[in-house]
């Protein structure tokens, strides 16, 4: 009569055999799948430093990646009309760019002259800061008359707002801002 331990002890040792004659059939990585190494002593530690810094790197990368989106969450809402110096009419093409140095955002111009600014998409806000402010593409489209011949186009304002640095145009966004109406000359 087998007994159980008599049974273990049959299949440790045919184990033993496989093992030492090879891979047993059917696993095609070869001898080196059945044979398991244990790490020595030392990699103990060094793995659990290892654990402990992308622990660590972990936390830090979270941390950074709320503090950016709740700074996200401070953005104001601004708008405003774009008009002409002469006479009160809308520009009504365009885009304003607002630029701190770091963010730039823009609001594309409408055909009533209003726009509303937006770092990511329209109207999503600007975080608080002090902005230059630059028009750009307020031009109006003249049609060539021919399919060989691209369209020019006529500039609809003054040369200098089409750079932050010579338009003049400034404004300092906190909470309180909502409104930036700018005035501009036309294209002379």
């Amino acid at each position: 009569m087998e007994t159980p331990w008599a049974r273990r002890s049959v299949k440790n040792a045919c184990s033993e055999r496989r093992t030492a004659r090879g891979s047993p059939p059917g696993n095609r990585w070869g001898a080196q799948a059945a044979r398991v190494s244990t790490p020595p002593e030392h990699s103990t530690t060094s793995n659990s430093w290892e654990t402990i810094m992308r622990k660590t790197c972990s936390y830090i990368f979270i941390v950074l990646f709320c503090l950016v989106f709740a700074g996200c969450g401070n953005r104001v809402r601004l708008e405003g009309t774009v008009t002409f110096s002469d006479d009160g009419s809308p520009l009504t093409c365009g885009m304003v760019l607002f630029d701190d140095g770091q963010i730039v955002a823009r609001g594309p111009i409408k055909s009533d002259g209003s726009y509303a600014v937006g770092v990511d998409r329209e109207n999503d806000g600007i975080p608080p800061g002090t902005y230059k402010v630059s028009i750009v593409d307020a031009a109006e489209t003249i049609p060539s008359g021919s399919d060989y011949v691209p369209p020019s186009y006529k500039k609809l304002i003054d040369d200098k707002y089409f750079f932050n640095d010579t338009s003049e145009l400034n404004v300092a966004v906190d909470a309180s801002t909502k409104r930036f109406d700018i005035v501009v000359e036309r294209a002379k």
